[in-house]
């Protein structure tokens, strides 16, 4: 027993007891009616020439579970078919049902290849879709009327030439007379040619267009296929040799006002540092370590914030020095970072208001247009009074320097930038 046992903890490993007793009785119960299969595990033999001349025989034999003409579960000859003289409704061949036709799900790939073998007298019809009746085409469909029948035709741009289903010009056009085809044409396959039945020439219209066209009556065609060159005659399509900008577009920005896009700019108010009445100065006098790879680099930016006025050299000796950390940016380049610790201890904060983000995006309720600025190194741009520059004294392995601007690791920072 456990010296330590609780009510609680005893109360649960007795329920549990009786439960896992509950169980066993009702597994072990004699009068429990139990049904139990014994599979005998089957010896695998090798098969012999009488098995392999058995197998042979039985799939000469086999039939069909229904009839591949009217689809009828019970065997039936060929003579004594219901579908025998049944005309097809999809292919409109005779001797089968519809449901049983092969050309109802077949995928008509047909688009625009140059193959060698091609003639002057063969064409492409460059369409895919798949040839099934219930199923209609809504994506490049145009209202069109031929010889004044009001109809829909796709528009296909790998097409050479205007296509009619067979199905199509029975219904609505077989008072036009057909002529003998004088063209070939074939599809994805240039091996196999699509069944033409024959070409007619008609007037086709698309809104205030009125053009003249031949067009080709083919079987397994679902759709009206409009051909490139009619779809251009008719002012469907539109080719696009090039693209250029609008001519009473705004001018660029940054070509009428390149003051404002380079180099930093400048407020007109100076900021001062103010430092509280028992600031204890610190001052360092061995300058951190950089690695050898670095050095190079470091000369760099500092000569370059020189020369953009961001910080100058000190030579006297001032209470106040910082040391620096160098960090890297993802465009491979450094940044001169400043420790101002010590003297955020003593900066007296100005404590302007500085907005919430959740503040700020209520505000945006039922706004339309949105302008991102961001402005180029923001704290920097801001001047320092000449009074206080000499507290922001940092020492580097090239020399001791100050800030001329605000920088960027003071705690004042961004309020002075919010406020102004």
């Amino acid at each position: 027993m456990n010296a330590k046992l609780t009510l609680e903890e005893a109360i649960c490993s007795a329920r549990q007891n009786e439960t896992i007793k509950k169980q066993q009785e009702s597994f072990w119960n004699p009068l429990t009616p139990t049904a139990n299969k014994v599979l005998a595990k089957k010896w695998h033999t090798k098969t012999t020439n009488y098995d392999r001349c058995e197998k042979k025989s039985a799939a000469k034999n086999f039939k069909p579970k229904f009839c591949a003409w009217c689809g009828s579960p019970e065997e039936h000859p060929r003579t004594k078919c219901p579908a025998k003289n049944v005309k097809c409704h999809t292919c409109s061949y005779k001797g089968h049902y519809s449901k049983m036709c092969k050309l109802k799900n077949v995928h008509l790939v047909k688009e625009e290849y140059d193959t060698p073998s091609q003639s002057d007298n063969e064409a492409f019809i460059g369409f895919t879709q798949v040839a099934t009746p219930k199923k209609k085409c809504n994506k490049w469909h145009v209202n069109i009327k031929i010889n004044g029948i009001n109809d829909e035709g796709n528009i296909d741009t790998g097409a050479e030439v205007n296509v009619v289903p067979h199905k199509i010009y029975k219904k609505r056009y077989s008072h036009i007379k057909l002529s003998a085809s004088d063209r070939i044409l074939t599809g994805a396959d240039a091996t196999k040619r699509l069944r033409v039945v024959g070409q007619f020439r008609g007037t086709i219209q698309n809104k205030k267009v009125l053009i003249s066209e031949t067009f080709y009556v083919v079987i397994g065609v679902p759709h009206i296929l409009l051909s490139f060159d009619t779809c251009e005659r008719l002012k469907l399509i539109k080719r696009i040799e090039s693209v250029s900008t609008v001519p009473n577009a705004s001018p660029d920005p940054i070509a009428k006002y390149p003051s404002l896009f380079n180099g930093l700019g400048k407020t007109k108010e100076p900021y001062r540092i103010k430092l509280v009445k028992d600031a204890i100065p610190y001052s360092l006098n061995v300058p951190r370590r950089v690695p050898l790879l670095l050095k190079p680099a470091l000369r760099m930016e500092l000569d370059k914030m020189v020369k953009s006025g961001v910080i100058r050299e000190v030579n006297s000796p001032t209470p106040w020095c910082a040391p620096i950390v160098i960090a890297s940016k993802p465009n491979n380049k450094i940044r001169v970072c400043v420790d101002l610790t010590k003297l955020n201890q003593f900066v007296e904060r100005e404590k302007y208001p500085m907005p919430a983000i959740d503040y700020t995006l209520g505000q945006l309720e039922g706004a339309k247009v949105f302008t991102q600025l961001d402005a180029n190194s923001g704290f920097w741009q801001i001047p320092l009074t000449p009074d206080c520059q000499l507290l922001t004294t940092f020492i580097t392995p090239f020399g001791r320097f100050c800030f001329q601007r605000l920088p960027f690791g003071i705690s004042s920072a961004p309020e002075v930038f919010q406020r102004t």
